[in-house]
């Protein structure tokens, strides 16, 4: 058996779990099947399967969880900084203030001194009141990201 490696949440703090990577992928593709549908209703198309994003998540994502909400990033070197930041990747079930408090947890423990969220997939494009939700928590808006589909 393939064991993949897994953050849990109680609340307060981050322990280390091993899992089958099949189960994980299991337990993750309803998860991503939620990000789909939000996705889908920006009118993003060509959106992978919720099973392959399960996939590629416990493949290429670190995965945080309190055992129904997820919440995955990944802690990266931008081209542009000589740090390490913590990118949050995915947010299921999590309200704002315990992701901003996990991610914050992640970059203690990963020696990172920034995070960095997104509203990409804001359900019903309510990008502006999601983002003010984190500015209300100290969180900066740094960047606008516009999209245009081209064919």
């Amino acid at each position: 058996m393939d064991k993949v490696e897994y953050l849990q949440w109680d609340g307060h703090q981050l322990t280390h779990h091993l899992e089958d990577r099949n189960i994980l992928v299991e337990r993750l593709t309803p998860v991503m099947r939620t990000l789909h549908d939000q996705y889908a209703v920006q009118g993003w198309k060509g959106i992978v399967s919720e099973e392959d994003a399960a996939d590629y998540a416990v493949s290429e994502v670190e995965l945080v969880t309190d055992g129904s909400r997820w919440l995955g990033f990944s802690v990266v070197k931008p081209w542009f900084l000589t740090e390490e930041v913590v990118s949050e990747e995915f947010i299921v079930g999590f309200n704002t203030a315990e992701a901003v408090d996990i991610l914050k947890a992640v970059a203690n423990v990963a020696g990172a001194t920034r995070i960095l969220v997104g509203t990409r997939a804001a359900p019903k494009g309510k990008h502006r009141g999601l983002s003010k939700l984190y500015q209300n928590l100290g969180l900066a808006v740094s960047t606008i990201e516009l999209t245009l589909e081209t064919s």
